[in-house]
C-alpha cells in the first residue's frame, strides 16, 4: 500500500493549485511558516478522518480540509480517499499503529502509550491471548466485586467496601452495647423510673400550694402599696405648681438682684469719677488749644512769608560769596591804579609827553573798571544786609529775632520743635478726652442694662408668687418638701409593685392585681416560706435529673438501637426488614452482619485465587512481547546499523513495559540516558522494524517530518542512507519533508540523477501559512 498522488485545495490558509505525485523516495522542501506543518496535518486528516485523537496538536486550523489522497495497491488498484473511506478501513491499521510507526510529526519519534502498544502488535502479529486474559480476569472481578488492587469496589449505588467496613464497626457497637447493657443493669430502671416519678407529682402539688400562698400575699402587699399610690397623689396635686427649678431660680433671682445693685452702685460710682476726670481734663485742654492757635498763627506766618524770604537770602548769600573773593582782587587794583593815576597826571603836568598821555589812560581805564566792580560789590553787600534786616524784623515780630542769621535760625528750630511738642500733646488730649467719653458712654449702657437686669428677674420672681401663691422664699421650700416626700413614697410604692408584680403602669397593676384576686382565699392556713420552696425545688431538681437520666437512658438505648436498625437495613439491603427493637432483634441483626461479611470475604479470596492464576497465564503471554526485540531481532539490527554497532541490541523489560539497550561492554541503559541523536534513532528503528512486520506482504509508507533534527551532519548521513535502503531495496515508500537545508544537501546527488521526487513547498502554494 502506497500514496500515489494527492491534493490540497484548502485548508486554512493553505491551498495549492496542483497536485503531487509521489515516488518511493519524495522529498519535500520548505521553509519555516511556508506551509509544511499545515501539509503535514491536512495530509494526516485526508488519511484517517476523524481518527486523529491519538496525534497532538492537530487542531490549528478547525476545518477540515478540502482535496484527496489516492492509495495504490499492491495489485496495482486505487483508492481515493476520503471517498472511499479511511486508511484505517481499507489497510486495518489502527490510528496508534499510524500516531507510532509510519507518521512522525514535529520531529517527535517517541511512542505514545509505549507498554501497551508493544502487547497490542505482538497480539496482533502472534496471536496472542492478553486481551481475553485481561477480560476474565475483569469478569472475575465482576463477580468478587473487587478492584484491580484486590480491595473491595466501591463504585456506584453498591458501595460494597463501605458497607463491609461499616458492617465491621456496626457489630463492633454491637457488642460494646450489650456490655453497656449488662455492666449498667439497664434492664431494671424500668421500676425506678416509675417510682421516681410519683414522688415529682408528690412534691409538685406541695409545691403548688405554696405557691397560691405566695400569690396570696402578693395579692394583699400590692393592694396595700396601690392605696398608697393613690392617697399619696391625690394629695400631690395641689402641689404640682411647685418645683425644685422654680424654687432654684428663685433664689438665684434674688442673688442676682443683690449682684445687680452692687454692679450698679459701684458702675455709678465709677461713672462720677470719670465725668469728674473728664471736667478737668476739658479745662486743661482748652488753655493748650488756646496756646497751639497762638503757636499755629505764629507757625503760619513763619511758613508763609519768612521762610521764602530766608531759602532767598541763603541763596543771595551764598552767590555773593563769589564776589567777595572776586572783589579781594579788585579792591586793591582799584587802589594801586587810582594811585597810579595821580603820579602818572602829576607827571603829565611837569612833562607832556605822548608816553605818559598812554600811561595815564592806562591808570584810568584800570581805575575806572576796579573801582566799577568795586562799587558792584558794595552795592550787593548793602542789599543783602538790607534783606536780612528786613528778615529781622520780621522774626522779631514773632519773638524769634537773631543778631545773626544763624541765632535766627536757632530761635526758628526751637519754635518748630515748641510747635511739634505742643500738637503731640494736644492729640494725646484729645485721645484721652475720647476714652473717657467713651468709658462714660460704656458705664451708663451698663447701668442701662443692669437696671433691665434687675426689672427682668423681678417680673420672674413675681410670676412665681403668683403661679405658687408662696409669698415667701422659705415658705416655698417647704411646700417642695412636702411634695418630695409624697413622690419618695409613691416612688416606693411603685417599686414594691414592680417588684411583686412587675411592669410600669398602673393600669398594668391594677389588671395584674385583679388577676390575683382570685388567690385572697387561697391556702390561707399555709404562710409562703423561701427555704422551704428551695428545699423542695432542690429535691424536686434532684428528683427530676434523675428521672431525666433514667429516661435519657432509656432514649439513649432506643435510638441506638433505632440507628443500629437503619444502618443494617443500609448495609444488607435484604428484601426481610430487620427491626430493632429488644435484645434478640440486636442479636438477629449481629447474625446477619456476620453472615453478609463472612460471604463477600469468601467470595472475594476465591476470586483472587482465580486472578492469580490467570496473571500466571497473562506473564507468560507477554513474555512473548519481547521476540520482538533482543540482540537478533530486527529492532536491534536497524539499531546497530544506525549507531555503526556502539549498540548490541535492543530488549524489552517486561516489567516497566519499556526497552533498553544493550552496549557493546554488556551494560543496558534506558532510553532516557541515550543522547538527542541516539535517542532518535533507536525509535527510528523500532518504527521501522514494527512497520515491516505489520505490512511485510504489502509494504506501506513512511510519513516523516525532519525526523532527525537532533542529528549532527554524520549521523544525518547515515540515517538518511537507511532511509534510502527501505525505499530502494526494501520496497517502502519514503514522504519526507524538512525545512533543514542539510538534508536537501545530502540529497543533492540522488535530486540530480532524478532518484527521488523533489517538491519546494513554496513554489506550489498560492497563499503561504
Amino acid at each position: 500500500m502506497r500514496i500515489k498522488e494527492f491534493l490540497i485545495t484548502r485548508y486554512g490558509p493553505l491551498g495549492y493549485k496542483t497536485k503531487f505525485v509521489l515516488g518511493n523516495f519524495t522529498l519535500f522542501v520548505g521553509k519555516n511558516e511556508s506551509g509544511k506543518t499545515l501539509t503535514i496535518e491536512a495530509l494526516i486528516k485526508l488519511l484517517l478522518g476523524k481518527n486523529v485523537k491519538d496525534f497532538e496538536n492537530i487542531d490549528r486550523v478547525e476545518e477540515n480540509p478540502e482535496g484527496y489522497v489516492v492509495l495504490e495497491t499492491e495489485q496495482g488498484m486505487e483508492v481515493k480517499l476520503p471517498d472511499k473511506g479511511t486508511l484505517i478501513q481499507v489497510t486495518g491499521l489502527s490510528p496508534t499503529d499510524c500516531r507510532n510507526i509510519f507518521i512522525i510529526r514535529n520531529s517527535d519519534l517517541s511512542l505514545d502509550k509505549e507498554g501497551a502498544f508493544y502487547t497490542e502488535v505482538t497480539d496482533r502479529l502472534m496471536g496472542l491471548r492478553s486481551e481475553e486474559i485481561n477480560k476474565i480476569k475483569e469478569k472475575l472481578r465482576e463477580i468478587g466485586k473487587i478492584t484491580p488492587t484486590g480491595i473491595f469496589r466501591n463504585v456506584g449505588e453498591e458501595k460494597l467496601k463501605d458497607r463491609i467496613e461499616k458492617g465491621q464497626r456496626l457489630i463492633e457497637e454491637i457488642d460494646e452495647l450489650h456490655k453497656r447493657i449488662n455492666e449498667e443493669g439497664l434492664e431494671d430502671s424500668e421500676l425506678e423510673y416509675v417510682k421516681t416519678a410519683e414522688e415529682i407529682e408528690k412534691l409538685k402539688n406541695e409545691l403548688e400550694e405554696l405557691e397560691e400562698a405566695r400569690k396570696r400575699e402578693i395579692y394583699e402587699k400590692a393592694e396595700n402599696a396601690l392605696k398608697e399610690i393613690y392617697e399619696y397623689s391625690e394629695r400631690l396635686k395641689a402641689l404640682e405648681g411647685f418645683s425644685e427649678a422654680e424654687w432654684q431660680k428663685w433664689r438665684d433671682h434674688e442673688r442676682d438682684i443683690e449682684q445687680y445693685h452692687r454692679e450698679k452702685e459701684g458702675a455709678l460710682e465709677e461713672l462720677q469719677k470719670t465725668e469728674e476726670e473728664l471736667q478737668k481734663h476739658e479745662n486743661r485742654y482748652a488753655v493748650l488749644k488756646e496756646e497751639f492757635e497762638i503757636l499755629e498763627g505764629r507757625k503760619k506766618k513763619l511758613e508763609g512769608n519768612i521762610k521764602p524770604e530766608l531759602i532767598n537770602y541763603e541763596k543771595q548769600r551764598t552767590e555773593f560769596r563769589a564776589w567777595e573773593t572776586k572783589n579781594s582782587f579788585w579792591q586793591p587794583l582799584a587802589y594801586a591804579s587810582s594811585i597810579l593815576l595821580a603820579f602818572s597826571l602829576l607827571g603829565l603836568f611837569f612833562k607832556y609827553s605822548s608816553w605818559m598821555i598812554f600811561l595815564t589812560l592806562v591808570f584810568l581805564l584800570s581805575a575806572v573798571v576796579s573801582w566799577a566792580y568795586s562799587f558792584q560789590f558794595w552795592r550787593k553787600k548793602g542789599h543783602l544786609e538790607s534783606l536780612f534786616e528786613k528778615i529781622r524784623l520780621a522774626l522779631a515780630e514773632l519773638e524769634l529775632e537773631g543778631e545773626t542769621l544763624e541765632e535766627a535760625l536757632a530761635h526758628i528750630q526751637r519754635f518748630e520743635e515748641t510747635y511739634l511738642q505742643k500738637n503731640k500733646d494736644k492729640e494725646d488730649m484729645e485721645r484721652q478726652k475720647e476714652r473717657l467719653e467713651n468709658k462714660i458712654e460704656q458705664l451708663r449702657g451698663r447701668i442701662e442694662n443692669l437696671e433691665e437686669k434687675i426689672r427682668s428677674v423681678q417680673n420672674v420672681i413675681a410670676r412665681i408668687k403668683e403661679n405658687s401663691g408662696e409669698e415667701t422664699l422659705e415658705g416655698y421650700k417647704k411646700k417642695i418638701e412636702e411634695k418630695k416626700d409624697l413622690e419618695t413614697k409613691i416612688k416606693g410604692a411603685e417599686r414594691e409593685l414592680r417588684s411583686l408584680l412587675g411592669g410600669e403602669a398602673i393600669s398594668y397593676w391594677e389588671q395584674a392585681i385583679e388577676e390575683l384576686s382570685s388567690y385572697k382565699d387561697k391556702a390561707l392556713g399555709r404562710k409562703y416560706d423561701e427555704k422551704e420552696v428551695d428545699h423542695l425545688r432542690r429535691k424536686r431538681q434532684q428528683l427530676e435529673e434523675k428521672l431525666e437520666t433514667l429516661e435519657k437512658q432509656r432514649e439513649d438505648i432506643k435510638r441506638v438501637m433505632t440507628e443500629i436498625e437503619k444502618r443494617a437495613g443500609e448495609i444488607l439491603r435484604s428484601e426481610e426488614y430487620l427491626y430493632c427493637h429488644t435484645l434478640a432483634d440486636l442479636e438477629k441483626i449481629k447474625e446477619e452482619l456476620q453472615k453478609f461479611i463472612q460471604e463477600n470475604e469468601t467470595r472475594k479470596n476465591r476470586v483472587l485465587t482465580a486472578i492469580k492464576i490467570w496473571e500466571k497465564i497473562d506473564r507468560e503471554e507477554k513474555g512473548k512481547v519481547a521476540t520482538l526485540f533482543g540482540e537478533d531481532s530486527l529492532v536491534s539490527k536497524y539499531f546497530a546499523v544506525a549507531t555503526e554497532h556502539r549498540y548490541r541490541g535492543v530488549v524489552y523489560h517486561q516489567e516497566r513495559g519499556t526497552v533498553e539497550v544493550v552496549r557493546e561492554d554488556g551494560a543496558r541503559l534506558s532510553p532516557e540516558k541515550l543522547s538527542g541523536g541516539a535517542y532518535d534513532q533507536l525509535y527510528f528503528a523500532i518504527r521501522l522494524a514494527l512497520g515491516k512486520k505489520l505490512l511485510a506482504s504489502s509494504g506501506g509508507f513512511f510519513i516523516l517530518d525532519d525526523p532527525f533534527i537532533k542529528a549532527d551532519p554524520y549521523r544525518l548521513k547515515k540515517q538518511l542512507q537507511m532511509v534510502k535502503e527501505m525505499a530502494y531495496k526494501e520496497g517502502w515508500q519514503i514522504i519526507y519533508f524538512t525545512a533543514k537545508g542539510e538534508v536537501e544537501e545530502a540529497l543533492r546527488e540522488e535530486k540530480e540523477k532524478g532518484e527521488i521526487t523533489y517538491f519546494k513547498i513554496e513554489d506550489f502554494s498560492h497563499e503561504e501559512e
